[in-house]
């Protein structure tokens, strides 16, 4: 019999005709089961375990996952029956497994069942695109040869450029779909459903990042077994089960039997021997002391391996004298020590409470289980390294104050993120003792920001320290946990660090490293238990220790050198371990990674007591205290001086004088051929350099853009032009990437003079698209027109500019670069894209409030979101931000890889472009759909069904709920303002809430002014541009964001948010039709005809009607605007009609197109009938839509008969 997968299936039968033997049990205690023993597959190895009745019971099948079984004959001492497939409980007779259908019945015992071999699933694999297998599982019995011919032929028969597609041979089907630069595969029977199949191929390609943090072939080989387990939860015996993804993650998770007494066993053995270490040393550091009082030394053998030698304690024990107990053998070259043993990531999670675990395995004791001692294991050689012992809960009230740590740092020093986050959650066993107030100590003087549970009666806590219901004859909830209280603390100050890592790797001249790293205890206040840190090392690297402080485990196959010390405390705060590794750069030992738990918390804030509401009599209580990291990091930051003996030179070019560069609303946008014109490029950029005169000189300027094509090129031409022009520094986001709210964050926050922005923002790009260059000024937002104005002035004299040829810097990597101009210092700081602006998003927003919601709770199931960032520059910034901090699967991040081009995709957030996101929302199982423009300062918001929310409206139910965003909270709300152009909505809600709103032409600058007086809060443009007083441009994934914390607060759906907000409000239907790419002068002469009719003595009055529906001409202009803060005009900046019952058309060429014009026509109507809420905007506008299009001859001027995109 060959064995395969799992099964023993008998070869001499035909393909069609599978049979299995299989035992038929009918449950309890029958004599057959006396008379045979059960033999269990638990990952690679076979243990024997128990009869089988104990496997069909409720509890074992709850916590076990699907079983293969073999069946002995205890008698004869031998298999005599094949393994056996058990699915969610014992199969019963007659069942089907599959689409398996039974061909015939049979008696219970040992007996042949026939199983007809239909259309089925054969394997599954993932590969590369040159055709090289990662992983594969095969599902039906077939030779190895026939399967890896199969696989092989996959490259010379599959098409690039598709999402996902299928092709035949003449026996099988092959269905695969992209994986970043992988292939998920399936190989099916020609007979098989091909909706099915894509369907279940889609469930793979989930699958694949529940487990992979990455999509490389490293990470997907490393989580092999997690994904072969998923694998098999899909697929049973060639035919997909009715699982769905949350259940496959369950059904992995769970354990077997045996498993959860053996790590059970073994967390209270390391317990066991964590104490007899501290102990221990305790007793070392006493006898040190008292030692050092009388003079002496403690004599003490010497230890081999990873901990150095020597016959003496120095006068200062370190944690590797301290903690090692067991004498090894001296050894003359690198062996690793064992890493130190920690509960697998792969048992059950018994909850962290040791009373759980003492009564769980007394409990196995008394059920006859053979429980292995801590000495019997210690005997065997098995060494048990300590682990932290949690607090006990043993009263009926128990609370548990956690904290979580978030840091980042850079290896010069610099902390880019830390965030600290604390919760104190309330457990309360008996109701005797609900009506409690809990006495809180807060010492901590750092800025904690603290939160309080909604129904918590703040001013008792603000007064007096205490946590107690609103209604005090109220009780708290019995037999679960509750989150009574919260903080968080951000802050980049070094000197908040619980503990410093210094990691400086230097080449030793033979082409490898010599790498010292060292930690000091910063905060000698707490003791940090467990202290492990992850040096990566480059692949296949063997590192040679020669000094270490502690124990330390090389994981060849993760390339990481693990750094152990049991403690670190005040008496133990400082460390050290050098070691070397050939064939290896600096570079490779990045980023560093530390992880710790303390049962000391970060926060000076303690739980003192706990009282009776009635008489303030002491409660007994337990404090559980957990501080952990969840993720502490050091990255790469090198410095590099490029040693020049004689300085680079300035050279100066002679050019000639380009028409037509003139910055529209958002900068120069121009096809990409023509700034690839020779000298075009560097004309504007030393225009803009030479617009900021004085002040340019030794400045910093901010660089980055969309990721579209040309891109790289003007980053390497901006850094040759600013060196020239005595610019000391640019901050460039790494390979020229950054989003438009990124830059203008960083040059907030690093106080630059301003930043360069390569964009044509939501136009399409690649080498026959659009490319564009704009200038934000010092305060963050796009370059007024005084000095737009000024640019295009020296755009028209320009004849020389200057430029330092020679210089080439590597955009790709996160460095710095400084190098000699005329021997004046210029310096390139490649900084990381994304980690600025996350670290502003999460000092924004309730992250934990967003994941609560996303993830899902008791009270409100998942909320589901679809975030599409059309291959434009928010792909890095969507996997960090909702990827990582906020849990959402990467299949539900789509079109998250930069590309220049787009992917093909017009990169602008509405209806039409982004047709993909409407559809994938509308018909699958999505509560919210978001999309982003190229350069991230656009979005579109649509929910449930794909429910469209127009930005005037999205601008108005975000101005109404502004008080579920932390930040507003702190800032207060100071204004709205709209573009002109922009439903009138936000109008309404700032009338009814009594805050002021402007509204200012269009173009995002319009609104610098009013942020930086503090005169404004929020604000929007209908062209799905919507942003806040954080940063001075548009954001797009802050508008998501917002939405997010809003909906998480009222706890309704997009749909029911906007029908309540059209109820309090009433609704203002708006529409806008963009005719794209028409002939400039005939688009002139259109307006100045409307213009012209505008103009005459008696429009004004007029009575204009279509479809039964009559409107007044109240008032008609070409909209003029005076800036409230400086004074300044903007005139010509759209043709308006009003109508007396508040309706409005107007009429506006865009200046935001590269070539051609695009006409705009917006069109806006109120209604107070909640009748009409839900009517269609096309519907409602269609009288007024067509009274424009009459008046203004569009068709006759134009030639168009339709627009291009209707919003």
């Amino acid at each position: 019999m060959a064995s395969f997968n799992g099964l023993t299936l008998f070869p001499h039968l035909s393909r069609k005709e599978v049979a299995l033997r299989l035992v038929w049990l009918r449950g309890g205690k029958g004599k057959h089961l006396k008379q045979l023993k059960i033999l269990k597959i638990a990952k690679p190895e076979i243990r024997e375990t128990d009869n089988l009745h104990k496997y069909n019971s409720p509890s074992a099948l709850a916590r076990r996952r699907r079983l293969f079984l073999m069946v002995a004959d205890q008698t004869a001492k031998k298999a005599i029956c094949t393994y056996m497939y058990i699915s969610r409980s014992i199969i019963p007779h007659g069942y089907k497994v599959g689409d398996y259908r039974l061909s015939q019945a049979h008696t219970p015992n040992l007996e042949i069942i026939k199983l007809t071999y239909l259309d089925v699933l054969i394997a599954a694999a993932v590969c590369t695109k040159g055709g090289k297998t990662i992983i594969s599982r095969q599902f039906v019995e077939m030779t190895k040869a026939r399967i890896e011919g199969l696989l092989a032929a996959f490259p010379k028969l599959m098409s690039t450029g598709k999402q996902h597609t299928f092709v035949e041979t003449e026996s099988v089907r092959y269905v695969y779909q992209p994986l970043e630069k992988l292939y998920m595969l399936l190989i099916t029977t020609k007979a098989s459903n091909i909706l099915e199949d894509l369907e279940t191929l889609r469930l793979f390609a989930r699958v694949i990042p529940e487990y992979c943090k990455s999509m490389d072939e490293l990470e997907i080989a490393e989580n092999a077994f997690n994904l072969i387990f998923a694998f098999d939860e899909i697929i049973a015996l060639g035919y997909r089960e009715s699982v769905n993804l949350a259940q496959i993650r369950t059904f992995v998770e769970m354990d077997s039997h045996e498993e959860r007494v053996y790590q059970a066993v073994r967390f209270t053995q390391e317990r066991e021997a964590k104490n007899k270490m501290k102990e221990k040393a305790k007793e070392l550091q006493r006898q040190r002391l008292e030692a050092n009082k009388k003079g002496t030394s403690i004599k003490s053998p010497g230890f081999g391996g990873g901990y150095g030698s020597g016959s003496n304690f120095t006068p200062t024990p370190t944690v590797g004298d301290s903690a090692n107990f067991i004498p090894e053998p001296t050894k003359t070259s690198y062996t690793p020590m064992q890493k130190p043993a920690s509960v697998g990531a792969g048992a059950m999670k018994l909850g962290g409470k040791s009373r759980d675990i003492d009564s769980f395995v007394d409990q196995l004791k008394e059920e006859g289980e053979t429980v292995t001692s801590a000495n019997s294991l210690a005997s065997a050689g098995t060494r048990i390294a300590p682990i932290n012992a949690d607090s006990t809960n043993n009263e009926p009230v128990h609370l548990k104050q956690e904290e979580k740590l978030n840091v980042r740092i850079r290896q010069d020093g610099g902390v880019q993120n830390f965030e600290l986050g604390g919760l104190v959650t309330l457990n309360i066993s008996d109701e005797k003792w609900g009506r409690i107030r809990v006495q809180i100590d807060n010492k901590d003087t750092r800025g904690m920001q603290l939160q309080t549970h909604p129904n918590v009666d703040k001013e008792l806590f603000k007064t007096k320290g205490q946590i107690g219901l609103k209604v005090p004859s109220k009780p708290f909830p019995l037999h679960t946990d509750v989150g009574v209280l919260k903080w968080r603390f951000q802050t980049q100050d070094e000197s908040a660090l619980p503990i410093s890592i210094n990691c400086w790797p230097a080449e030793n001249g033979e082409g490898g490293c010599e790498v010292n790293i060292e930690y000091e205890l910063e905060q000698t206040d707490l003791e940090l238990n467990d202290v492990q840190i992850n040096i990566p090392l480059p692949i296949g690297a063997k590192p040679v220790v020669s000094d270490c402080e502690g124990q330390y485990t090389h994981e060849a196959k993760k390339n990481i050198l693990v750094w152990s010390i049991p403690i670190i405390d005040a008496t133990t705060k400082t460390g050290a371990m050098e070691f070397s590794v050939p064939n290896s750069r600096p570079t490779d030992f990045f980023p560093v990674h530390i992880s710790f738990s303390s049962n000391t918390p970060y926060a000076k804030i303690k739980i003192n007591d706990v009282m009776l509401v009635e008489d303030d009599s002491p409660v007994k209580h337990s404090v559980e205290t957990v501080f952990l990291t969840d993720n502490y990091e050091i990255q790469i930051y090198l410095k590099i001086i490029l040693k020049i003996m004689t300085s680079l030179t300035v050279s100066q070019i002679d050019t000639v004088v380009f028409e037509g560069q003139k910055p529209g609303t958002s900068g120069l946008r121009k096809a990409v051929k023509v700034f690839q014109q020779e000298h075009y490029t560097e004309n504007f950029i030393q225009a803009i350099l030479d617009a900021l005169g004085d002040k340019l000189h030794q400045s910093t300027l901010v660089v980055g853009g969309d990721g579209r094509y040309y891109g790289q090129d003007a980053v390497q031409k901006i850094i040759k032009i600013a060196a020239a022009n005595g610019v000391a520094k640019l901050l460039i986001g790494q390979h020229g990437i950054l989003s438009t709210p990124a830059v203008s964050n960083i040059i907030r926050k690093y106080k630059t003079l301003g930043g360069i922005v390569l964009t044509a923002s939501h136009n399409p790009g690649g080498p026959n698209g659009d490319f564009g260059i704009k200038f934000n000024c010092e305060n963050g937002g796009p370059a007024p027109d005084a000095v737009t104005n000024k640019i295009y002035e020296i755009t028209k004299t320009l004849k020389k500019y200057k430029i330092v040829s020679g210089l080439e810097i590597d955009i790709g990597k996160i460095q710095s670069t400084t190098v000699l101009i005329d021997g004046e210092p210029f310096t390139v700081d490649i900084i990381d894209s994304v980690n600025d602006y996350t670290v502003l998003m999460k000092e924004i927003f309730d992250f934990s409030a967003i994941k609560q919601l996303l993830q899902g709770s008791d009270k409100r199931p998942q909320f589901k979101v679809l975030i599409n960032a059309m291959n434009g520059v928010t792909g890095p910034y969507i996997t960090e931000i909702f990827g990582k901090e906020l849990g959402v699967s990467s299949s539900d991040l789509v079109n998250a890889v930069p590309k220049e081009d787009f992917g093909g995709l017009h990169p602008d957030p509405n209806l039409t472009y982004a047709a993909d996101l409407v559809n994938a929302v509308k018909n699958g199982p999505y509560d919210f759909g978001a999309a982003f423009d190229g350069d991230g300062d656009r979005n579109m918001i649509i929910g449930k069904k794909a429910f469209f929310v127009n930005p005037s409206d999205s601008l108005a139910v975000l101005a109404a709920n502004l008080n579920a965003i932390p930040y507003f909270k702190k800032t207060g709300i100071k204004g709205y303002a709209r573009s002109m152009p922009t439903g009138a909505a936000v109008d309404l809600v700032a009338k009814k809430t009594n805050v002021k709103c402007y509204q200012v032409p269009t173009g995002w600058k319009y609104f610098g002014n009013l942020m930086d007086a503090g005169q404004l809060s929020l604000c929007g443009e209908e062209s799905f541009g919507t942003g806040s007083d954080h940063i001075r441009e548009k954001d797009g994934i802050w508008a998501s964001l917002a939405w997010l914390s809003v909906i998480a607060n009222l706890g309704k759906s997009v749909e029911e948010i906007l029908l309540d907000h059209w109820s309090t409000y009433g609704r203002n239907f708006f529409t806008r039709y963009d005719y794209e790419n028409c002939d400039a002068d005939k688009s002139n002469e259109m307006m100045n005809y409307v213009e012209e009719l505008m103009k005459k003595s008696d429009f004004v009055g007029t009575k204009l009607a279509s479809q039964n529906k009559t409107y007044i001409v109240k008032e008609a202009d070409n909209y003029s605007y005076k800036d409230p803060i400086d004074g300044s005009i903007a005139t010509k900046q759209g043709l308006r009609i009003l109508f007396e019952d508040g309706s409005r058309v107007i009429f506006r060429l865009s200046g935001t197109g590269s070539s051609g014009a695009t006409i705009r026509l917006y069109i806006e109507s109120y209604e107070a009938d909640p009748s009409t809420f839900t009517l269609d905007p096309q519907i409602v506008l269609k009288p007024l839509v067509d009274i424009s299009l009459k008046l203004s001859k569009l068709q006759e001027y134009t030639g168009r008969d339709k627009p291009t995109v209707i919003t």
